[in-house]
């Protein structure tokens, strides 16, 4: 059989097997991980990381004085997400939001996920002003990969339900979900 043959039936080969749709299969795939690797979230995103977290401090009791208010947060949203995922799941989330997060604020090295998706955080996450920008940026990078996996409205509906003591916040629709940092935006 020639080079033409084998061509022929190397082409034959894919058009049975279905393999001659791969390519769109392969580019949309390609589409999604690029939209995953980009590490900024949407500025809607973290405005209301920063208020979650803000709520967190304002309330703080006295049994959870010693506690950051990025650990607080952080075990509000491991509640409802292990029901929904497991603990592995929610371990595997927390941990690419960690690694995320870590790319844009240094002192989150000194993060640790525990076994049951707690998170340990040690004494060098650095002074006031980093730690909340430490915080800001792990919480997130949460909220928007679980915009990314689950939606926006179930993201807000497990929002509601970890705070549904939360002073009026505008849930609307958190325009830029699909932020893309490269892209220059209309509005600035």
């Amino acid at each position: 059989m020639g080079a033409s043959g084998v061509r022929r039936s190397s082409r034959e080969l894919r058009r049975r097997c279905g393999l001659h749709n791969l390519r769109p299969i392969l580019l949309e795939l390609q589409r999604v991980v690029e939209k995953m690797s980009r590490t900024r979230p949407s500025p809607e995103i973290r405005e209301l990381a920063q208020r979650l977290l803000a709520y967190e401090v304002a309330r703080e009791k006295p049994a959870e004085a010693n506690l950051p208010a990025l650990v607080l947060a952080v075990e509000k949203l491991r509640r409802p997400l292990v029901t929904l995922a497991g603990i592995a799941g929610f371990r595997s989330l927390l941990a690419r939001a960690l690694t995320l997060a870590k790319e844009q604020v240094i002192g989150l090295s000194a993060v640790q996920i525990e076994a049951d998706g707690s998170l340990e955080v040690g004494s060098d996450l650095g002074n006031h002003d980093q730690a909340a920008e430490a915080g800001v940026m792990l919480i997130a990078q949460l909220l928007g990969l679980l915009v990314t996996f689950i939606g926006e409205s179930l993201m807000l509906r497990l929002v509601r339900d970890a705070w549904p003591d939360l002073p009026a916040v505008d849930y609307g629709s958190l325009r830029k979900v699909n932020y893309d940092p490269t892209q220059k935006s209309n509005d600035q």
